[in-house]
């Protein structure tokens, strides 16, 4: 392999490892391989391409990639401690050429011992740069960010990788691919603060489909995957009847310090405004107490817990609860996931966590959304808008949490880079939180009709992944339903009024049915008929 040569940037120096050379393939750890073939699950609409990161015995990251035609790539090798090292360092010096008031001490920190920067007071730090909301602030944190994403695109997408993806990419425009971050727990935990969600390339050219970053390029999901404990792969997809149903836990112990204490009461408020106009969200909110979760929580498809999450001293996670004086009550992370494994919960939000615990939780249940660096409240209310609608109007993770990047890109300059923030982890090859029932939208009647003349009334839908397929029974003669549209056309032959059957089914088989009422009248000459589509909620 070519010697290392650090990247220059205007601001700071990242050691990028040799970005046009050619892996080095030996030392692969041993600890951990992918177990999985890359493919297309059955019921999913993506093409599953795995890469699993490892930290090798010297300390050095090294992505291995699986390609869905059954080919490997390798990353380049860079030393997770140099790798924090330059990230602090860069961070520091981003704020010291713009003169901007940092909390953290790049200096101070170069006394520690090797392997022990925090990264995570960066990401702490750059939340309260952002609170500024000056300019210089956000354009300080936005270029330091894309000098984090391409550094970490040198290092996981090295020549082999690029060749292998456009190999694949090319020859299959159109198929959405899910790149898969395969870690066993002890990488989980040891690159949690790493952000990956950050990769970017400069160039289409360079990897097909995508210019600029990772998570935002059309047709490609980024996730992680946690090494999952015993029996968690296992369960399965819930097959549910609309609402979604969604407790909101917020925990604010008030013996906490004034630096460490929330305000829950408008975190609650604005994640009840973010999905007050969802009407297939069944949104709760709970007690704050441990005894509460455990009883409650599990009745739940979604548990959102706002309050402190961290990593105890042997590794395992814990959560921050309330007692009944209102006092602090740590649990511990079997706890939590003891009790939600027991019911309907499949999805466990994070907001407020450390990265590390968050990872844990990861290995433990069967999908969690956490925050890298902690979310503004307005970006916080824009994400739970759009995760919460698209997962109940789809139940797909990928589609949500996409959906939820691009609402906080999109909100203007002071937000756009928070779309980094959130990150999914995932055990489900489908990438489904649950399978929704349809749930057929149009009101009856339907707009009248008339012998002899054309007509035609769309039937609506939600709810349920699609493509829906529709059938009808019952017509009017001369009539017929669109099997994959839901239109209602023809020139009906006879009058009357028609009790008509109209069954809507999602990709997943589930369906629905409703009774509409269609009148046709008699032929006359009183002109075509106006046709109006009523939907409910």
């Amino acid at each position: 392999m070519r010697e290392e040569r650090p990247h220059r940037h205007p601001t700071g120096t990242f050691p990028r490892g040799a970005c046009t050379a050619r892996a080095d393939r030996r030392g692969q750890a041993d600890d951990y391989r992918c177990q999985m073939t890359a493919n297309v699950p059955d019921g999913s609409n993506y093409t599953n391409i795995h890469v699993a990161l490892n930290v090798e015995s010297d300390g050095a990251l090294r992505a291995t990639w699986h390609f869905p035609n059954g080919k490997t790539a390798w990353g380049n090798r860079i030393q997770t401690d140099e790798l924090r090292s330059s990230l602090c360092d860069a961070w520091g010096q981003h704020v010291s050429d713009r003169g901007i008031a940092s909390a953290s001490q790049p200096a101070a920190a170069e006394t520690r011992p090797p392997g022990t920067r925090d990264v995570g007071s960066v990401w702490r730090d750059i939340a309260a740069v952002s609170r500024s909301n000056t300019p210089d602030a956000i354009q300080t944190i936005e270029e330091f960010l894309e000098e984090v994403g391409t550094t970490l695109y040198c290092h996981v997408c090295s020549d082999d990788v690029r060749a292998h993806w456009n190999e694949w990419a090319n020859y299959h425009t159109g198929t959405p691919i899910r790149v898969i971050l395969d870690l066993n727990r002890r990488a989980a935990v040891r690159l949690a603060d790493i952000p990956f969600e950050a990769i970017a390339c400069q160039s289409p050219v360079e990897m097909s489909g995508v210019a600029g970053s990772l998570v935002l390029a059309p047709q490609v999901s980024l996730v992680r995957r946690v090494a999952p404990e015993p029996g968690i792969a296992s369960l399965s997809i819930l097959d549910v009847e609309p609402p979604l149903k969604v407790l909101v836990i917020a925990s604010n112990p008030r013996d906490l310090p004034p630096e460490r204490s929330l305000d829950v009461e408008k975190e609650k408020k604005e994640i009840s405004c973010a999905v007050k106009n969802v009407p297939e969200i069944d949104l709760e909110f709970g007690e704050p107490t441990f005894e509460y979760f455990r009883s409650e929580a599990p009745k739940y498809h979604v548990v959102h817990f706002t309050g402190h999450g961290d990593v105890d001293a042997k590794g395992g996670a814990q959560i921050l609860f309330e007692d009944p004086a209102g006092l602090s009550d740590f649990r511990s992370g079997a706890d939590v996931t003891g009790t939600l494994l027991r019911g309907l919960t499949r999805l466990l939000v994070l907001n407020g966590c450390r990265t590390a615990a968050i990872s844990v939780f990861a290995s433990q249940l069967p999908s969690v959304v956490g925050m890298q660096i902690p979310i503004s409240d307005e970006s916080g209310t824009l994400f739970a808008r759009a995760l919460y609608a698209e997962l109940a109007d789809s139940g797909e993770l990928d589609a949500a949490l996409r959906r939820a990047r691009e609402t906080i890109h999109d909100a203007g300059e002071k937000l756009r880079w928070e779309y980094r923030t959130p990150v999914l982890y995932i055990q489900t090859e489908e990438g489904l939180l649950v399978r929704l029932r349809p749930k057929v939208t149009t009101a009856s009647p339907l707009p009248r009709g008339e012998v002899g003349k054309e007509y035609s009334a769309v039937v609506e839908a939600r709810c349920g992944r699609r493509p829906f397929r529709w059938q009808a029974q019952n017509l009017p003669p001369g009539l017929a339903m669109g099997r994959a549209d839901g239109v209602i056309a023809g020139r009906p032959e006879a009058a009357g009024v028609f009790d008509v059957t109209v069954q809507v089914s999602s990709r997943d088989g589930l369906s629905a049915s409703r009774s509409l009422e269609l009148k046709v009248a008699a032929g006359n000459d009183d002109g075509p008929v106006d046709i109006i589509t009523d939907a409910i909620g």
